[in-house]
């Protein structure tokens, strides 16, 4: 998993100025939000979440706003 995290991480450190959590955390949120959908058993995976849904509900959430939204 480590390489994973670290993959992750080295995508995510170009766009440190973009949201409000560092790399590491980014990498974190996104791998839990990944496994939560797709793990058997979890209530949340009976209807996994498509890519275009995972993408909004992480940069939403990380997404430095601007002070006019």
């Amino acid at each position: 998993m480590d390489l994973i995290a670290d993959a992750l991480t080295a995508l995510f450190a170009p766009h440190t100025a973009e949201v409000r959590r560092s790399p590491q955390d980014c990498a974190r949120f996104l791998t839990a939000i990944v496994m939560a959908t797709i793990r058997p058993g979890v209530p949340s995976s009976a209807v996994p979440l498509t890519p275009e849904e995972v993408v909004d509900l992480l940069l939403d959430g990380l997404r430095v706003r601007s002070e006019e939204n």
